[in-house]
Parts: structure tokens; sequence; C-alpha cells
């Protein structure tokens, strides 16, 4: 590094130190907590249009805003009164106990365009106080020490960058709090732990691929800028991620998700709702954790604990596994497989891939199709294949159906998240393995081809 960009260097690290150590005393008297820390009061009514009155949204405001003037003339601090769903109101009220003067007054508001009726109401967070939060902030803090000194003995310099990274997103994540207004809840302590997970994530990504170009014969400065733009994905994915949780999380809200269920299960008649909550709720975490796996499989990280593999052994026994579950579809599986096709990789992964692979074929392929599971071995690689002699993929969208969340027309009528082939493309591409498509006439087939080592294609000759 030149004397002029280290200079700059170190400029941009005080400049940013000084705003941070400026800023930070402003941000932690200007943070709003939440109710569990506070202690506090909450009511859902449930709204009731006078006779021969449509509910309406702007009907159901402005009840809202009449319940918190109420509450503002009774001295409550910043009363939290939001609409739920298309008929509730919730009341979240800081710092109030049961049997306070204000909650009998919210019962007799006059004036009001609709009838409330009390839906649910409880006492929030009345264990937690001042002390739980000092000693939540210690915690934190003690936990934050540990996982920087993890990062500066490991990493030595690296880490202590590292180190100081974290902190800028712990910094700019406080001041987004303050600037929203939202309430530092446990939920919210929880995004801060979440912060600091992707914030380390990132740079031991970063650094492990900086580490992967240096062992790769390339100078320092290369290895960094090339390990930066090639972690750089997988931190936007990992990072994209998380912010796709706080969306959701942000957009339900843990007591509009507590009055819902309250409310379905008092109610039997809404219990499909609930049900299909549930299953929602499933899918979007079985894409999170899609993602995830992607995520990771894409840092590399896993190359470290390659092993052989018998990619013969594992498809015989995906044959075996799902052969129940074509004949019940009408179809069959077909196996050419000899033994002994060895690779240097991931025992689960492969399985996972090939299992994509092979639901595929399976869900997307009419009764009376026939799905092949194909491997052999040659000097210097390993060729495995799953075709099928279905309806196929047109040759024009061979290079969309690996990216993520992409789906033919066809398909969209069927359960999945088309992450599965972009799984398939990720593990293949960790092993080094050429993954194609071609025409199986009729069909589809997909090929992949795995490098063999020197050792291994000794191996097979002396086997030969």
């Amino acid at each position: 590094m030149r004397t002029d960009q280290r200079k700059l260097f170190w400029g941009i690290i005080i400049v940013l130190l000084a705003i941070m150590a400026t800023t930070f005393p402003y941000l932690t008297r200007h943070t709003n907590l939440g109710l569990e820390f506070k202690g506090g009061y909450e009511i859902v009514y449930q709204a009731i249009p006078a006779a021969g009155h449509e509910l309406d949204h702007a009907t159901l405001v402005k009840a809202a805003d009449m319940l918190a003037e109420v509450a503002n003339q009774q001295g409550v601090a910043e009363p939290l009164v939001n609409i739920m769903g298309t008929d509730q109101i919730r009341v979240e009220l800081a710092g109030v106990k049961a049997g306070a003067p204000v909650l009998a007054d919210l019962h007799k508001v006059a004036g009001l365009p609709v009838t409330l009726v009390e839906k649910y109401s409880e006492t929030v967070g009345g264990v937690l106080g001042a002390s739980d939060l000092h000693d939540t902030v210690i915690a934190g803090l003690i936990a934050l020490g540990a996982i920087f000194s993890f990062l500066m003995l490991a990493y030595r310099g690296k880490g202590l960058i590292a180190a100081f990274t974290t902190t800028i997103s712990l910094w700019l994540l406080l001041a987004a709090f303050v600037l929203l207004h939202a309430p530092l809840s446990l939920s919210a302590i929880v995004a801060f732990v979440l912060a600091i997970g992707i914030a380390s994530d990132a740079n031991i990504i970063a650094f492990e691929r900086s580490h992967e170009e240096a062992r790769g014969g390339a100078v320092v400065h290369h290895a960094l800028t090339h390990g930066a733009k090639k972690s750089f994905r997988t931190i936007l994915d990992a990072n994209a991620t998380v912010f796709l949780c706080a969306i959701i999380l942000l957009a339900v809200g843990i007591g509009p998700i507590r009055g819902f269920a309250l409310t379905t299960m008092s109610e039997p008649e809404y219990q499909h709702i609930l049900d299909a909550a549930i299953e929602d709720t499933d899918n979007i975490l079985s894409i999170f954790s899609a993602l995830l796996g992607i995520t990771q499989i894409e840092s590399g990280t896993r190359r470290k604990a390659f092993i052989p593999v018998d990619l013969a052994e594992i498809l015989t026994t995906l044959a075996e596994t799902y052969g129940a579950v074509a004949e019940d579809r009408g179809q069959t599986i077909v196996t050419k497989i000899p033994p002994g096709a060895t690779v240097r990789g991931d025992r689960a992964l492969l399985t996972q891939m090939f299992a994509n692979l092979l639901e595929n074929a399976i869900r997307h392929c009419p009764e009376g199709t026939q799905i092949t599971l194909y491997v052999s071995r040659k000097c210097d690689f390993v060729l495995a294949s799953v075709s099928d002699n279905g309806p196929g993929i047109p040759k024009e969208e061979w290079t969309n159906v690996f990216k993520r969340f992409y789906r033919l027309d066809r398909s969209r009528s069927t359960s999945g998240s088309g992450l599965g082939l972009a799984l398939v493309k990720a593990v293949a591409d960790l092993h080094g393995a050429t993954l194609e498509l071609s025409e199986a006439k009729p069909g589809l087939q997909v090929c992949l081809k795995f490098p063999v080592s020197r050792e291994g294609c000794k191996a097979i000759d002396h086997a030969t």
C-alpha cells in the first residue's frame, strides 16, 4: 500500500471513529425501549360498525386516532395504536399496569365511529426492567468482545479490521432504529445479534477466499482484490436473506401474530386460516433455509472437509429410496451404474444434489416416464447423469433454470421455490464439476462431469 493510500485509509478510520464517538451518546439517549423493558399493557379491540354502515379503513383510522388521543391525555408516553387486519385495533401502553385509570377511559371513549369490544388484554413484559436491560447490554458487550477477540486471534491485523467494520454495522443499525423510531425490544436485540453474525461471517468468507487466491500463487494485493470480488456475491446473498427476514418481521410484528393466533384458536371457523398461515410460514422458512444453504456452499468452506465419495453408491441408494414414489406416480427408475465411481467431495451435498435432480424428474414428468440414473468412470473424470423421456425443457430456457427462484411457466401451479436447481449448480461448482443440459430425444438429460486427480486416475488404471 502506497503512502498516500495508507494516509487515506487511516484518515477514513479516524473520521468514522470520531462520528461514532460523537453520535453514540445521542443515539443511546433517543433509543425507544420496547414494552419488554418498560413493562406495559396491551389491548386488542374488535371493531363493530354501527347498524346500516360498513366498516372501512378510514373509520378504523379515526377510531385509532381517538384512542391515541385519550391515552396521551392520561399521560401515557408514545402510545402505540395500530390497525390489525380489517376489523381490529391493537393498543400498546408503555409503563401502564392492570387497573390503571387510562384503561377504563379507553373503554368509554365518547364519539367513536364504531363500537369496540375487547378481544383480549394482557400485561406485557412485567418481569423485565432497567436491571434486565442493563444485564442484557453487559452480556451483549461480553459476547461482542469474545467475537472480536476470536477474529483478531485467528486473523490478526485483518481481524482487527473485521472488528472495526462490525462495530460500524452495529452503529448504523442503532442509528436506523432511532431514525425509524423503532422500539428496542427483545426481537430487536435478536436483530443486533444477527448483524454481528452476518458481519463476522462476511469477513471470514472474504478472508478465506483471499487465502485461496494466495495459495494459488497470487500476490497479496491481487489475492485481496480477487478474494473480495469472489466473496461479494456470497456476502450479498447472506445479507439479502436477513433483509427479507427483517421485512417480514417488520410487516407482521410480534403483537399481530399473537393476536391473530389467539383469535383463530378461540374461533374454530378460522382454523383453516391458521393452518394456511402455518403452511405459508413453513414455506418461507424452507426458502430461507435453502438460501442460507446455497450461500454456505458458495462460500467454499466445506471444500476443506472433502473425502472420497462413491457416486455409484449414492445413486443406487437414491434409486431404491425414490423407487416407491416413482412407482406410485406410474413412473420407473432405471439404473446404469457400475461400481466404484469415486470422486472427492461432500457426501451430504452430493446426495442432496442428485436427490434434487431426481425429485425434479419425478415431479414434472407424467405417468409412464422412465427416469435413468447413469454413472461412468474414465481416467481423468467421472460422468454422472439423470435423464428422462418426459416433456423436457425448451432449449431457450436452459440457461435460466439454474437461476434462483426461476420457474418454468408450466411449473408455477406446482409446489416448489425455484431454488432446487440453483442448489444443484452451487454444489457442482463447489466440486469443480461441469454441469450441462442436453436433449434426451425425447426428454432431458442433466450431465455432471467430475474431475479425477492423478492418484484417482492411477487407481482406476490399476483396477482395470
